[in-house]
């Protein structure tokens, strides 16, 4: 971007705006936020970041709970809406981080009466008004309202039902006396139009300007003239009158800050802007729902709130992505990219889309299932119980990775059976625990057959024959614990594979082959296992008693922040906030149901978002999961005759670079989780296919990470064309 920022207006175009650059007192002027010099006159030093939430189209039971649940987190309301959404209310609300402390108010429902009562008590408290709303139950107008402490002594006023006239009135008296309109409010009562406004002193000096009664034609023309002048809308109002829909807005002069403003969205396209904007490095700001001739509409106004996204590689690492997800052998819907660097968050985005049918785009956090990465969390739960030797609530824990299996899987009662039935792990398993995890335990790849993969490298090349029936990981049986779903199949026997031998005719052709079956040796022969894993979790669960659902959810998901990783299934509800992909497979994209991965929880069966997943590789590499020596020394030291360490896959990539990697691909996913070692990098790649072509999602990795780290000389895509 430059100089410039941009700033999107309702009809779509990119207007720019002159910036300056950031300092560290830089702040948007928001709804009763200021800035003096170097001190935050205003709600919250926001800084160049602002920690943020929102809701909207909320039941008055939903509003409550979150209002509960985020208050208890720490956050205050900045921005309410309320309207009429058939015969009941609907809410919307904007929440920040209240990292001052303020002590803050919000009510709603109230009577004319009612607010005025709690005007002049919180008046006496040493509260100021922050945000009115008014709202239609019926033929009665109800109000609603936030007001916070006023620890800055900012003077302040505030009037309600005011007429058109008398607002022009005390429009020009406040502005003559240098107070800022902060929030207006129009709507409807039996007597007309009224109106309802919050001022404060104009201490910053900020131009501002405020214009109401537009059509929707003038208030675009007003939207575009002011952007050229660097003015922005910071306050937005839609309201009916008897000559139709009216739009009013306050603009003002805010130096350094990127914005966006949209309207006449409709609800899919509003929640695509908001998902998108939150990518871009945006908050939400302003909020507004109103009804037109064409139906319910949406509106937002969003600032730019870290300087983070504006990272000079973003549009690079775009062009590699849509040029992955885009080629024809691939044909991805949809894809989301989450990159963190020195622990920073320096890109998110989405591409294409999530739910095809429902047009609904894919953005930061939409939840994939995150396929094989799952062994990785899964390995590093391993190491950590090990090390540890208890769990988060301080329940002790004997696990040792290397004992064989079977002293773990030994007299497992049968369900049902009251303990007069038990299975243990047949003799024939002689592996450890550690030959599970590093792939050198011979178990079948999946549970319903013996032989899978065949992979030998000769003086010809690799060459990689599937020897799996087709959809055979597609189980439909439903597991509780790891424990069920692997009695289901130890009794099969240890893996055979096929050696394949070649002949070569002149000029180095293959003329003829042979395959002849050979016997895995557990600790010896390396070959890849979902199935393994399963038997990996089910010693975990013995080991410290409880699910290996409970295990990954409490002792990764919940305790390190990872809000969309989790164990589900179909039916679960999702974490607020986050949407599930939906699955896709073929070249024509045919939508797949969700499949029941319980059988493979470590394996494959566990969700997340594409940024969660950077945020738990950050977490590995900063050494806040297992220490820095357990990481070295344990995860990623390859244990002999195998390239892997624990679960995890250490090498060097195609530029020499030391890597510790893992990848995932089952129907309707493919995914990619990379961690460069050296260069505190970490690149997630979620996606809703899994993709036929020859561009391998690996390939992507390497070359986001030249587009970071070097060399760019010869950068290229997946396919190979040159990226400028």
């Amino acid at each position: 971007m430059g100089i410039y920022t941009q700033l999107k207006s309702q009809g779509g175009e990119i207007i720019k705006i002159p910036r300056q650059l950031f300092t560290s007192f830089s702040l948007i002027a928001l709804t009763g936020i200021f800035f003096q010099g170097n001190s935050i006159a205003g709600i919250v030093d926001l800084g160049l970041e602002t920690d943020w939430r929102s809701q909207r189209d909320l039941t008055s039971q939903e509003f409550s709970r979150a209002f509960v649940r985020l208050s208890r987190q720490g956050f205050m309301m900045t921005d309410i809406d309320a309207y009429p959404d058939g015969n009941r209310v609907a809410y919307s609300a904007i929440w920040q981080r209240n990292s001052d402390g303020r002590n803050w108010k919000e009510h709603r429902g109230m009577t004319s009466s009612r607010y005025n009562e709690r005007w002049r008590e919180y008046q006496a408290q040493g509260y100021r008004p922050l945000d009115v709303e008014a709202y239609r139950v019926g033929n009665n107008v109800r109000w609603a309202g936030i007001w916070i402490e006023n620890r800055e002594n900012i003077p302040w006023r505030s009037y309600r039902n005011l007429t058109s006239r008398k607002y022009g009135e005390l429009f020009r008296e406040k502005s003559r006396q240098d107070f800022r309109l902060i929030d207006m409010e129009a709507y409807w009562t039996p007597q007309g139009i009224r109106y309802a406004a919050i001022w404060y002193k104009n201490v910053d000096n900020i131009p501002w300007a405020q214009v109401r009664n537009m059509t929707r034609q003038r208030y675009q023309a007003e939207v575009d003239r002011r952007a050229q002048r660097g003015q922005v809308v910071i306050d937005y109002e839609s309201y009916e009158t008897p000559s139709g829909q009216r739009y009013a807005a306050i603009f003002a002069g805010v130096p350094g800050h990127g914005w966006n403003v949209r309207t006449n969205l409709s609800e899919t396209q509003f929640a695509n802007i908001w998902r998108q904007n939150r990518d871009r490095g945006m908050r939400l700001v302003d909020f507004e729902r109103y009804n037109t001739d064409h139906g319910v509409r949406y509106a937002g106004v969003w600032a730019e709130n870290n300087l983070r996204f504006r990272w000079q590689t973003a549009e690079l690492v775009d062009t590699l992505v849509e040029n992955y997800r885009t080629d024809p052998q691939n044909n991805i819907p949809g894809m989301s990219v989450a990159i963190i660097r020195n622990g920073d968050l320096v890109y998110r985005k989405g591409f294409g889309h999530a739910d095809v049918a429902r047009n609904r785009v894919a953005h930061g956090e939409t939840v994939y299932n995150i396929a094989s990465i799952a062994k990785v969390i899964g390995g590093t739960l391993a190491v950590k119980m090990e090390r540890e030797g208890r769990l988060r609530d301080g329940t002790r824990v004997d696990f040792d990775l290397s004992r064989n299996t079977r002293d773990y899987l030994e007299a497992i009662p049968a369900r049902g059976s009251g303990g007069d039935l038990f299975f243990s792990l047949p003799e024939h398993h002689t592996h450890t625990l550690e030959d599970i995890v590093s792939h050198r335990a011979c178990i079948t790849h999946y549970r319903t057959s013996p032989v899978v993969w065949d992979s030998r490298t000769n003086g010809v090349g690799t060459v990689r024959t599937q020897v799996l029936p087709v959809g055979v990981e597609e189980l439909e049986t439903h597991f509780q614990t790891a424990v069920q779903s692997a009695v289901t199949f130890w009794d099969q026997p240890l893996v055979t594979f096929t050696d394949t031998t070649f002949t070569r005719g002149p000029g180095g052709n293959i003329t003829s082959s042979v395959s002849q079956p050979f016997a895995c040796s557990v600790g010896t022969n390396w070959r890849y296992s979902t199935a393994a894993f399963t038997l990996l979790g089910a010693a975990m669960e013995v080991a410290a008693d409880r699910s290996i659902i409970r295990l990954v959810n409490e002792e990764i998901a919940d305790q390190y922040g990872l809000q969309s990783m989790r164990v589900r299934y179909t039916t679960d509800e999702l974490p607020y906030n986050y949407e599930r992909s939906l699955k896709y497979n073929g070249q024509n994209n045919r939508l797949i149901e969700f499949k029941d991965n319980s059988w493979k929880v470590l394996g494959g069966g566990i969700e997340a978002s594409a940024v969660d997943v950077a945020r738990f590789g950050w977490k590995i590499l900063d050494g806040e999961i297992v220490s820095d020596t357990d990481r070295n020394g344990r995860l990623f030291n390859n244990l002999p005759r195998s390239n892997y360490g624990i679960a995890w896959r250490v090498e060097t990539d195609r530029a020499g670079r030391n890597i510790a990697q893992h990848g995932g691909s089952a129907t309707g996913a493919r995914t990619h989780l990379r961690l460069y070692t050296n260069d505190d990098l970490v690149i997630a790649i979620m996606s809703n296919k899994k993709d036929p072509g020859t561009c391998d999602v690996g390939s992507l990795s390497d070359s986001i990470a030249d587009a970071i780290l070097g060399p760019r000389a010869s950068l290229t895509d997946c396919a190979g064309n040159p990226v400028p």
